[in-house]
């Protein structure tokens, strides 16, 4: 006979789907507490089942028990488990303290099987009682893709950008070629910030059929920001075909808007997911996302589900960081699990160049919020994957 799986739904909701997905071929009934205080809501658990999964398996939903009366839900539980007469399963990974240890001892009396899955890494702790004893076992819980993850929180997946929609020349690849440029971007460290200050106030005209034709005489403000060996930079991006060069003196390009969005900031959300899937530190990844809900948009510029089972979100900044931006990253992750993320701001901004003050203040910022801070020092490849595989700030 198959097993009942108990859920009691918390803040942490993605742990007990990977469980779920790992006994799936044994639970034949799926129970699900909440509380009122729960912020994901059962139908968005269900909702990530795999379809098999939830053709087959009979879902009671909706329950909703208060989370500090223990005696009203160990007696509640125990009403429900008498009516199974199979094996009976509870996952208190994400649960309020008190309904968990409600379950723990409902589950020590009906003989049942806790399971516990760990922040940090992707073991999930089960605790089997038998015979008035507790065996424990430990087991490597399975990865869930990116979508299914967002699916989780009541998020669709949308790409608000994707290097096929680049127009390149020569025979390479466009992820393989976008890679290169973004690689010899990095490269240009004396620049600084200053290539994307200049580039975005460069083609900050109208665009006409899909091209802006911009004209460095005709846009005095940008004068500040450009460098006159900037242009062997730009002679790099007309080769590889993301930019026309018209004239090198006063500097006149035609770039395509495709292309200029890549080069304002968009090369650096590409580079962060490149390097990091070719790290073989994660199950999968995406770059570039949105994450709309009703009307509200949020964007993702990296989001990753390590191996381990644990979810990467990174802000990448291209040109200057501050207190703002790491706020936006809080904002977007607490959507999406809060502190069971593993958070990145990364800053294409050399650290050297913010004032010992604003730095200081930064990093303490940072840290408050538990966010992993890199700049452009850490971007190089065998850096970055050094920076994701030991991240300063575990989850929660």
């Amino acid at each position: 006979m198959r097993e009942l799986r108990v859920v009691l739904l918390g803040g942490r909701i993605f742990p007990p789907l990977r469980n779920l997905l790992a006994d799936r071929e044994k639970i034949g009934r799926l129970l699900l507490f909440t509380t009122p205080q729960t912020p994901n809501k059962p139908e968005n658990f269900v909702k990530t089942l795999p379809q098999g999964l939830r053709e087959r398996v009979v879902v009671k939903r909706g329950e909703i028990i208060d989370p500090e009366d223990y005696e009203a839900f160990i007696r509640r539980l125990k009403e429900l488990l008498e009516r199974w007469s199979g094996p009976v399963s509870v996952d208190i990974t994400s649960s309020p303290k008190i309904p968990a240890l409600a379950a723990w001892e409902a589950l020590r009396q009906r003989q049942g099987t806790v399971l516990y899955s760990l922040a940090s890494s992707s073991v999930v702790v089960r605790f089997n009682f038998k015979d008035n004893e507790i065996r424990i076992a430990k087991e490597k819980m399975e990865p869930i893709r990116v979508a299914q993850y967002l699916h989780l929180y009541g998020r669709d997946v949308r790409k608000n950008f994707d290097v096929e929609q680049l127009s390149f020349s020569g025979e390479l690849e466009k992820q393989e070629a976008a890679y290169r440029v973004a690689l010899h971007i990095i490269g240009q460290a004396s620049f600084g910030i200053k290539f994307l200050k200049f580039f975005r106030c460069f083609v900050s005209v109208k665009e006409e059929g899909g091209v802006i034709r911009a004209n460095l005489k005709e846009r005095k403000e940008c004068k500040k920001y450009y460098l006159k060996n900037m242009i062997e930079l730009f002679r790099f991006l007309a080769h590889r075909g993301l930019l026309k060069l018209k004239r090198e003196n006063p500097l006149e390009v035609e770039v395509t808007v495709n292309n200029a969005g890549f080069l304002t900031g968009k090369w650096l959300d590409f580079y962060l997911y490149m390097v990091l899937k070719e790290s073989g530190l994660f199950y999968d990844c995406d770059y570039s996302v949105e994450i709309p809900r009703g009307e509200a948009k949020n964007e993702i510029d990296f989001i990753g589900v390590s191996k381990d089972g644990v979810v990467f979100v990174a802000e990448a900044k291209t040109g200057e960081v501050g207190r703002k931006d790491l706020d936006t990253l809080e904002a977007t992750v607490n959507l999406i699990g809060g502190n069971a993320v593993v958070k990145y701001l990364v800053a294409h901004q050399r650290e050297a160049s913010l004032h010992p003050d604003a730095l200081s203040s930064l990093k303490a910022q940072a840290e408050e919020h538990r966010i992993n801070l890199l700049f452009s020092e850490s971007l190089p490849p065998e850096n970055l994957i050094k920076a994701f595989k030991e991240p300063k700030f575990q989850p929660i």
